[in-house]
């Protein structure tokens, strides 16, 4: 038995995985949205509301279940709810994963998986020098990365569990309208508007670039991950190693959904370019394979599993 705390878009297709893969899984979430995970995360099991922030209800929750084996905390907010909302959001992760670690150590539940994200690197000058797992974290980044910096720390310094740390690229798949990361939610319009043959007005550049990386995958590396492991923390890249540009991401989508109408508008000269590395994911492969999807691939998963393109007969 697996328990996920967190029923976004990443614990969502955790769940998904971590079926597949042959588990049994329990969730929860503050306000977890069950046709969304019973439709994406191909889940009918137990789904409860639970505030990874009250250490009690984190508590009955791992009581309810019974014997569990690892947990997945996948619990938290996006970069730009990160931002508006700081304080809050680093007592959700912080408190949340100590409430979560001190729940199994209770318990004697051994292995405990968490999302992280490439945000906790300092960025090199350099966006086709690929970061590695040993590159500094220590360097001025926005709110976000420090707060995520925060829940890494608290983890590190919790005794007596195995944890894998999963630092993942910009994540993209299927999603709550307007929910999830800018990587996400920008798969999402273009692919939309290709879909509904409807206009889209950006805002930055064709050579924009970022490691992206389907949903799907992410979700089988959070599965494979939950094996049991020697004690310590380890942490582990996931992502494609490799950037993809704007323009990349377009010709993609255009190959599966048929032409977008964009309106590419300047950025202001006050507004950073969007070029972040890869990740270097030496790692990500030795324990758990490659990403399986490339980004032609993923789009048109995507849009199947959405029904923005029908099912392939036959």
């Amino acid at each position: 038995m697996c328990a996920v705390f967190g029923t976004g878009q990443i614990g969502t297709f955790a769940i998904r995985a971590l079926g597949e893969a042959g588990w049994s899984v329990a969730a929860a979430d503050k306000a977890p949205a069950a046709s969304f995970v019973r439709r994406f995360g191909r889940h009918d099991g137990l789904l409860r509301t639970v505030d990874v922030t009250d250490e009690a209800a984190v508590t009955a929750f791992l009581q309810e279940i019974g014997s569990v084996d690892a947990v997945v905390f996948a619990a938290g907010l996006t970069g730009q709810k990160a931002a508006s909302d700081p304080d809050h959001a680093l007592h959700v992760l912080v408190e949340g994963v100590r409430n979560v670690a001190s729940a199994m150590a209770a318990r004697h539940i051994s292995r405990l998986v968490a999302v992280s994200s490439l945000a906790v690197y300092d960025m090199p000058g350099n966006p086709n020098q690929p970061i590695a797992e040993t590159a500094p974290t220590t360097g001025p980044i926005g709110s976000y990365g420090t707060i995520i910096r925060s829940m890494e720390r608290a983890l590190e310094a919790h005794d007596g569990l195995s944890i894998a740390i999963l630092r993942t690229a910009g994540v993209f798949g299927p999603n709550r309208i307007d929910h999830g990361s800018h990587s996400s939610q920008l798969v999402e319009r273009l692919l939309y508007s290709a879909a509904q043959r409807a206009p889209v007005r950006l805002r930055g550049d064709w050579n924009d670039c970022d490691d992206i990386i389907y949903a799907r995958d992410v979700g089988r590396a959070l599965a494979a991950a939950a094996q049991p492991a020697g004690p310590g923390c380890e942490i582990i890249n996931v992502g494609t190693a490799r950037t993809t540009t704007l323009r990349d991401l377009v010709r993609a989508i255009e190959a599966v959904a048929g032409p977008v109408d964009i309106v590419l508008e300047p950025r202001p000269d006050s507004e950073p370019a969007m070029t972040r590395p890869p990740l270097e994911t030496g790692r990500m492969i030795e324990r758990f394979g490659a990403a399986r999807y490339d980004l032609t691939a993923a789009i048109r998963d995507f849009a199947r599993e959405t029904d923005l393109i029908p099912e392939p007969q036959g």
